[in-house]
């Protein structure tokens, strides 16, 4: 990367370990770029971001990739637990015209959307138990937190 010609677009290879880095920590991204270090502009790490398309609920590609990641992993790689947090948002409402509809309502995944505008999402995740790895196996958008 640091011996690129700046014309050439960058590789989707190159895109992904930019945005590991940004991911690990945005501030010292930013930090090696003002030391010259050639890496692509925090807005091609938005669009890159921007072209993910999970939508709420349990999602199939979620999935593929732990079965992608892990194929070759012994049993105690494998071994996880899944953990459920939830977190409250700015309620906020927009056109996606990618999906053609309005984001920001309530929606379950399959199960459904509701007309309440949604402010906390509710996030499962697998976490490794013998080894340092985390995914996000389903996420919903819901009006209020989970009630105890």
């Amino acid at each position: 990367m640091q011996l690129r010609n700046k014309q050439i677009p960058w590789t989707l290879e190159e895109k992904n370990l930019a945005l590991t880095l940004f991911y690990k920590s945005p501030t010292a991204y930013n930090f090696l770029r003002l030391q010259n270090i050639n890496l692509p502009a925090p807005s091609t790490i938005r669009r890159r971001i921007e072209q993910s398309t999970f939508l709420p609920g349990l999602s199939g590609t979620f999935f593929s990739h732990i079965k992608k990641k892990f194929e070759h992993k012994t049993n105690n790689e494998k071994s996880c637990s899944i953990s459920f947090d939830e977190m409250y948002l700015k309620e906020f409402l927009e056109y996606s015209k990618d999906y053609d509809f309005i984001e920001g309502f309530e929606d379950f995944g399959h199960y459904g959307r509701t007309n309440k505008s949604a402010n906390c999402v509710m996030v499962f995740m697998a976490r490794g138990l013998y080894s340092p790895w985390k995914f996000p196996v389903a996420y919903f958008l819901a009006h209020s937190g989970v009630k105890q």
